[in-house]
């Protein structure tokens, strides 16, 4: 995500990590010209089939969090250079979002996530 509506502009960091990610799947991991070093390791090209971006904005598929919510929360917790002090209280506005989008979309289950699909073939 590189922005959402007209308040927020994603971090540097995460758009450069999302635009290396992408760029890595489509075209580059199918092209041996791309890669050579893995090909000595007999790590050879694939075409990526599927990519589930995750967004705020223009979904098209939502994923039940709910079993897995806790260990998200887990993951974020290791970001303490960026969060600090301010994590409780994060927590619920986590929670309340993903609840949210469950509900704005009449999914059946508690907790959700957002993400554009594309089928590469």
């Amino acid at each position: 995500m590189r922005f959402g509506g007209h308040r927020y502009i994603n971090h540097p960091d995460h758009r450069a990590a999302g635009d290396a990610c992408l760029d890595a799947v489509y075209p580059s991991a199918r092209d041996p010209h791309v890669f050579p070093d893995l090909l000595v390791d007999n790590l050879l090209p694939h075409k990526v089939r599927e990519v589930f971006m995750s967004t705020t904005q223009n979904a098209d598929v939502w994923i039940d969090i709910t079993e897995c919510f806790e260990r998200k929360l887990e993951g974020l917790r290791q970001h303490t250079s960026q969060v600090g002090n301010r994590w409780e209280g994060m927590i619920e506005r986590i929670r309340e979002r993903s609840r949210v989008i469950a509900q704005q979309n009449n999914l059946p289950f508690d907790l959700a996530e957002g993400y554009r699909y594309f089928r590469l073939d």
